[in-house]
């Protein structure tokens, strides 16, 4: 069963409060239509801009722009001396330099990469507890986690079986590449990128074996002009090795992607407060990772756009005038209003099934959604981000080439 229909279900089970579909939330606008402001992009970009929406309900998703080189000297630097440089002395991992965004992603210089042929949503309780306490009560914090789990027990699917499925048809793909690293034992001065991928061979029972051959997807690298850079999208910095044991953390990691929600669709989205930790082995064929944990903040905005969006590039039957779920931040919680479909003239057959089946119960879902944000991302009392969760495992990899697939 597919999971944007089995989102629909979940209303005979789960007690929730109703924000009136179609009707008028009465919350009061949370900035000005039009209205520009600065927000934060995250690994080594300066920060972007997001507009307020035009019935001031909330902000747009920010935009974010490229890094610009560093010039100076000292530690770290692009061009200077100093441990970490890349083209002056001491020692240390690749830094800036690799990343310039005036070099094309085919001048990338990959380093030692894992595939990920285990990946598992992990819930704060019972089976595959996982991951990280990101609210100080030393407990484990899992939000969206919890919320599919508790879909499964109700309706008889397994979330975890379509990953697994996905990862065995090469649908899901992704690396890690450990960039600058100079042992697997103990280092300070690498990164780790997160890049999308295609099997060489298209011969998916060997990926597991170690020492596969991969195309990493163009739209792993940051693009500037409509060409890739050799800059990465997704990053995970600062990291370090010590005893075997990896940890990386970062305040944002823009681009991430889950195949949930809306069937074929990847839900991308920036994860807040990110964490990434496992134990690395190295042999001949290369670096692997097992004990992988990934986790971290979704903010609730992601979550909105992402339906928004498809709605308004598939769901033209619905004939709305507005987006289908707009938000304001009240005193105590988020508060949320579905646009009224009572004009819709969507067609079972005909338009895509997500109109069909989404739209009708879109308070239902969103007050589902809003249950189970669990982190106060900008400390202003309101839940507005849910944390999220992943088991992983690693195999060591090998990149052949890119790919714009």
């Amino acid at each position: 069963m597919r999971f944007d229909v089995v989102l629909i279900c979940v209303f005979v089970a789960v007690s929730f409060r109703v924000v009136g579909c179609g009707g008028d939330s009465g919350a009061s606008p949370v900035c000005e239509a039009g209205e520009v402001q600065g927000c934060p992009c995250g690994w080594a970009l300066p920060d972007g801009t997001q507009t307020c929406l035009f019935d001031g309900s909330g902000w747009d998703v920010c935009e974010c722009g490229s890094v610009e080189g560093d010039t100076g000297t000292g530690t770290g630097s692009d061009t200077g001396t100093g441990t970490g440089s890349d083209t002056g002395t001491g020692t240390g991992s690749d830094t800036d330099a690799d990343w310039d965004t005036d070099l094309s992603c085919a001048e990338y210089p990959f380093g030692d990469v894992s595939y990920i042929h285990e990946l598992v949503l992990g819930t704060s309780h019972l089976e595959n507890v996982c991951c990280f306490d990101f609210t100080g009560d030393n407990e484990v914090d899992n939000g969206f986690g919890d919320m599919v789990d508790a879909l499964s027990g109700i309706l008889d699917m397994n979330p975890n079986a379509i990953l697994e499925d996905q990862i065995q048809s090469g649908e899901l793909c992704r690396l890690f590449e450990y960039h600058g690293m100079t042992s697997p034992v103990d280092d300070s001065g690498l990164r780790v990128p997160w890049l999308g991928c295609v099997d060489d061979d298209a011969d998916f029972s060997d990926n597991r074996s170690g020492g596969e051959r991969f195309l990493v997807t163009e739209s792993s690298f940051v693009e500037v002009g409509g060409d890739c850079t050799s800059q990465p999208l997704t990053v995970f910095e600062p990291a370090s090795v010590s005893s075997g044991h990896l940890e990386a953390t970062a305040d944002v990691v823009e681009g991430m992607s889950m195949p949930f929600l809306i069937e074929g669709v990847d839900f991308v989205f920036p994860l807040r407060q990110a964490r990434l930790e496992a134990d690395l082995t190295k042999d001949a064929q290369g670096v692997s990772a097992v004990s992988g944990m990934l986790g971290g903040a979704i903010p609730h905005e992601a979550i909105w756009a992402y339906v928004n969006d498809h709605v308004a590039e598939e769901c033209s039957c619905l004939n709305l005038d507005r987006p289908l779920i707009e938000w304001a931040i009240g005193i105590d919680s988020i508060d949320l209003d579905c646009a009224d479909i009572s004009m819709s003239q969507c067609s079972e057959g005909v338009d895509p099934d997500f109109c069909l089946s989404f739209p009708p119960y879109c308070d239902m879902m969103s007050v589902v959604f809003e249950t189970s944000f669990d982190i106060d991302l900008d400390e202003d009392t309101v839940n507005d981000a849910m944390s999220v969760g992943l088991l992983f495992e690693s195999i060591s990899a090998d990149v052949s080439g890119l790919t714009a697939q």
